[in-house]
C-alpha cells in the first residue's frame, strides 16, 4: 500500500484492551461499529471519542482490508490511534498490525488491518479519536462517515460521535431551613453542569447568587467549596493575575452589593469533563428591620447560563407568631403524667385584635394531653384596657376541654381592648405525655387570636434508650438460644419511676419466649433495683412474653442497667429477619398511666438478634401442641394430627406417635404390638414400653407405676400421660396456662 504521510502507527496488544467486557461493549445490537465513548462538548469545544469495529469469525478473506474515516465540515481530529487486542473471547484476533494513514490533516484517515491466518476467532479493532474540535456553528449530533470498498469485510456507516450544545448549570439546595432573626447556616448548594464548559471559566462572576433586601451572605472560614468531579482546579489564590495567568481555584466573594451578592469564580484546565461543585456552611445574616418574612429567594446569574434563575434557599419568620415561649424550654420525660410546660406569651399586635366574645383554642400534638389548663399570670401580664377571658368554673379556670380526648382546650374573651394592646402571660399548664412521644412539643392556636401556627413549649426525651452490645443470630424453631447483653440507659435522672408496679419490662415479639429470667444489674448511676425481683411473665392482653425487674428507688443521676444471661425460645411462627425487643407496658417504670389514656406504651425498642432458618439437623426434637387442637409443630414443621391432645382428670394426654417424632426417634426405633396393645420406643440403650389401660410403665424391663393409664382413642391412637414422657425420655416440658400450649424439647 502507498503511504503519503503517517500520523501515527500504533500496535497495542494490551491485556487491558482484551479485558473490556463484551456484553458492555456490544449489548445493544450486533452492528459492526459501536461508539464506546461519546462526547458532549459545547460549540467550538474539544472532546475525545472511541469506536469499536468488530467482524465475525472467518469474515476476512483478503490479506489486507481497510476503511476510511471522514469528518464533517468544520470538525477536525487532533490525532488518531488504532489498537487491536491479542485475544477476542479467548481466540486469536482476526486482525493484525492495525495502521492509520492521514489523507487530509484532521479530516480524513485510512484505517488498515492485516489478516491473521492462524485466527479462528472474531476480528476486533479500536479507533481512538483525540482532541476532536466541534464546529462552533453546530448544535446537535456530530456524525463521522465510514466508507469501505465494495466487497470489503468492512461496511459503510455514519456514527454519532457527540451531541453538541451550550448546556446549562443546574443549581439546587438539599433542604430549605427556617430561620428567625438570628439567621443561620443554609443547607448545601449543589452546582452541576449539564455538559462540559457550561460553567464559564476565567470570570470573577462565573455564577452569582443575589439575596433580597435585608439579607447578607455570611462567608466565614468554615465555608467549604468542593469540586466533586470535573476539570476545574481548586487551590490557593495569591497575588495579582492577568488574563494570561488566571488563578487556579474556585473563589467565593460575598462582599458585592453590601454582602447581598455571592460571586463564584471558576477556572478550568479543559472543558472535557462536566463539573460538579458543592458549597457548604454558607450562612445568611438577617436585618429584621428591612427583611421581609417568608421565602428567601436568591436570583442566580453571572456569565454562565443557570437553571433555575431563582432559588429558595431558606425561610424567615414563616410562622408569624406574635408571642412565644418565655425562658428556656423544660425537658419532659415520655410516659409521665402532670408535667409542667414553659410559661408562654400571647400579644396583640394592635388594640382590638381579639374581638369580644371570640374564642381561642389551644391544641397539643398527638400523644400529648392537657392535664392542668393554663392560667393567666396577672402580675406579669398587661391586659390593656382590658382583655379578659371568661372563667368556666368555680376554680376560675379560663380554659375547658373541648372533648374527652383532652388535646384541645377552649377559652372565650368577654372583653376586648380599644386603645392599648394586651400582652398576656399563660402559666401553670401541665401535660400528660405518651411513652412513645419524643422531640419538640409544640402547641397550636386556633380561633380568633393573633397567635397562629405551632409554638414550642417543651422538649420531650424518651424515658430510656435500649442498645444491644452485639446482635447475635437465633434460629427458628429452636429453644434455649443466647442473645447478647443489652444496655438500658435512662435519658435523665428519675426517668425510671418507682410507681405502680415499678416494673421495667422487656417484651419479646410474638412467638419468642424467655427460657428464664435474665440478670438485671445497675452498672452506672444510683438507681436501685429490688433484689430477687427479676422474673418472666405473660401479658394477658397482648399474649406476649416479657422479662421484668422492679425499681426500688429512683435515680439522682442518669443510670444504666445491663441485662445479661438472656436465653430465648424461638418457635416456628417467627419470621426470618430482625428480632426486636421493646420496653413497654402500662403502669410500669416507663409508663405512669393506664392503658386507656394512649394507644402505645412503647418507650424504647432495639434489634437484638437476627432470626435465621436452622439447618435441618437442628430442627429435630421439638414438639409444640395446643389442647383440643389438631394443629401442632413437630420437628419444626406444622402438621395436622388425626387426634387432638386433651385434659382428663387433671392429666394431659397426647398421641405417643407424634411425641416419638418430636424426640427425634426414627420409625425403626418404635414398635406397636397389636396383640398386647403395647407401644415400644428404643432410645439408645433405653427401651421404654407403654401398654393400653395399664399403669405400669416399663424401662428396660423394670416396671414403674404411673398415676394414669395410656388410652386407645379413635382412630386407633395411643394417648399417654404427658408427665411421664419427660420423666423417662429426657425431654424438657413447658406448659403455658394462658395459651393452653405445651412444648417438648
Amino acid at each position: 500500500m502507498n503511504r503519503k504521510k503517517w500520523m501515527s502507527l500504533v500496535l497495542i496488544t494490551s491485556i487491558a484492551a482484551s479485558l473490556i467486557p463484551w456484553s458492555a461493549a456490544f449489548a445493544k445490537d450486533e452492528d459492526m461499529y459501536s461508539v464506546l465513548v461519546k462526547g458532549s462538548p459545547k460549540p467550538g469545544g474539544f472532546f475525545d471519542a472511541r469506536i469499536a469495529v468488530e467482524v465475525p469469525q472467518g469474515a476476512m478473506d483478503n490479506s489486507v482490508e481497510s476503511f476510511r474515516i471522514i469528518m464533517p465540515k468544520k470538525a477536525a481530529i487532533g490525532n488518531i490511534g488504532v489498537t487491536a487486542p491479542e485475544k477476542v473471547e479467548s481466540a486469536d484476533n482476526q486482525f493484525l498490525n492495525p495502521d492509520s494513514e492521514e489523507i487530509e490533516e484532521g479530516k480524513e484517515y485510512v484505517i488498515e488491518v492485516e489478516k491473521n491466518e492462524e485466527s479462528t476467532g472474531k476480528g476486533l479493532l479500536y479507533v481512538q479519536l483525540h482532541d476532536i474540535e466541534a464546529p462552533s456553528s453546530l448544535s446537535g449530533e456530530l456524525k463521522v462517515t465510514i466508507e469501505a470498498e465494495s466487497g470489503s469485510v468492512f461496511e459503510n456507516a455514519q456514527l454519532t460521535l457527540a451531541t453538541i450544545g451550550n448546556g446549562s448549570v443546574a443549581v439546587t439546595i438539599d433542604d430549605v431551613k427556617t430561620f428567625d432573626s438570628n439567621g443561620g447556616k443554609i443547607d448545601t448548594i449543589r452546582i452541576k453542569e449539564s455538559r462540559p464548559g457550561a460553567l464559564e471559566g476565567g470570570y470573577d462572576d462565573s455564577l452569582k447568587l443575589k439575596l433580597p433586601q435585608g439579607y447578607r451572605w455570611d462567608v466565614s472560614d468554615d465555608v467549604e467549596v468542593e469540586a466533586n468531579w470535573g476539570d476545574i482546579v481548586l487551590g490557593e489564590q495569591d497575588g495579582d493575575h492577568d488574563d494570561a495567568d488566571p488563578p487556579t481555584r474556585a473563589v467565593l466573594d460575598g462582599s458585592a452589593d453590601d454582602g447581598r451578592t455571592l460571586k463564584l469564580r471558576v477556572n478550568r484546565e479543559t472543558e472535557r469533563k462536566g463539573a460538579y461543585i458543592t458549597l457548604s456552611n454558607l450562612g445568611i445574616e438577617i436585618d429584621e428591620s428591612t427583611a421581609k418574612p417568608g421565602d428567601i429567594v436568591v436570583t442566580i446569574g453571572g456569565k454562565s447560563d443557570p437553571s433555575p434563575e431563582r432559588l429558595t434557599v431558606a425561610k424567615y419568620g414563616e410562622y408569624k407568631l406574635k408571642g412565644g415561649p418565655v425562658g428556656e424550654l423544660p425537658t419532659l420525660v415520655a410516659g409521665q403524667l402532670d408535667q409542667n410546660i414553659v410559661v408562654f406569651l400571647g400579644e396583640e399586635e394592635t388594640p382590638g385584635a381579639i374581638a369580644k366574645n371570640r374564642a381561642i383554642t389551644v391544641t397539643t400534638p398527638e400523644n400529648v394531653k392537657w392535664r392542668d389548663v393554663p392560667n393567666v399570670n396577672r402580675s406579669e401580664s398587661d391586659l390593656g384596657d382590658i382583655l379578659l377571658l371568661k372563667p368556666i368554673n368555680s376554680q376560675h379556670d379560663l380554659f375547658e376541654y373541648v372533648n374527652e380526648e383532652r388535646r384541645m382546650i377552649r377559652g372565650v374573651f368577654v372583653s376586648s381592648t380599644k386603645t392599648k394592646p394586651a400582652k398576656v402571660y399563660f402559666e401553670k399548664a401541665t401535660v400528660d405525655v405518651a411513652p412513645n412521644f419524643q422531640g419538640l412539643l409544640a402547641i397550636t392556636f386556633g380561633g380568633e387570636t393573633p397567635l397562629k401556627g405551632p409554638m414550642p413549649v417543651a422538649k420531650v426525651t424518651p424515658s430510656v434508650v435500649m442498645k444491644p452490645l452485639s446482635v447475635t443470630e437465633v434460629k427458628i424453631g429452636l429453644p434455649n438460644q443466647a442473645i447478647g447483653d443489652v444496655i438500658v440507659a435512662e435519658s435523665k435522672a428519675e426517668a425510671l419511676m418507682s410507681k405502680a408496679t415499678r416494673e421495667l419490662r422487656i417484651y419479646a415479639p410474638a412467638g419468642v419466649d424467655f427460657e428464664r429470667a435474665p440478670k438485671f444489674e445497675v452498672i452506672e448511676g444510683d438507681l436501685v433495683l429490688e433484689n430477687d425481683s427479676a422474673t418472666t411473665k405473660t401479658d394477658m392482653n397482648e399474649g406476649q412474653k416479657y422479662a421484668c425487674v422492679k425499681v426500688k428507688s429512683t435515680s439522682t443521676k442518669p443510670s444504666k442497667i445491663k441485662v445479661s444471661n438472656i436465653q430465648v425460645n424461638v418457635d416456628r411462627t417467627v419470621p426470618e429477619g430482625d428480632l426486636t425487643f421493646k420496653i413497654k407496658g402500662w403502669e410500669t417504670a416507663t409508663a405512669e398511666m393506664a392503658g386507656d389514656l394512649f394507644s402505645d406504651s412503647t418507650a424504647a425498642q432495639a434489634v437484638v438478634a437476627k432470626v435465621v432458618t436452622p439447618a435441618p439437623s437442628e430442627q429435630k426434637g421439638r414438639f409444640v401442641f395446643t389442647i383440643n387442637q389438631t394443629k401442632a409443630m413437630v420437628a419444626s414443621k406444622e402438621v395436622t394430627m388425626d387426634i387432638a391432645p386433651y385434659i382428663k382428670d387433671n392429666r394431659t394426654f397426647l398421641p405417643i406417635r407424634y411425641v416419638a417424632q418430636a424426640l427425634g426417634l426414627k420409625e425403626s426405633e418404635t414398635l406397636w404390638d397389636d396383640e398386647s396393645k403395647t407401644f415400644t420406643m428404643i432410645q439408645g440403650p433405653k427401651i421404654v414400653q407403654f401398654q393400653i389401660d395399664s399403669p405400669i410403665l416399663k424401662i428396660n424391663g423394670t416396671g414403674l407405676t404411673m398415676d394414669a393409664c395410656p388410652e386407645m382413642i379413635e382412630p386407633g391412637r395411643m394417648m399417654v400421660p404427658l408427665r411421664w414422657i419427660g420423666n423417662v425420655l429426657g425431654g424438657s416440658i413447658q406448659w403455658d396456662e394462658a395459651t393452653q400450649t405445651i412444648t417438648i424439647n
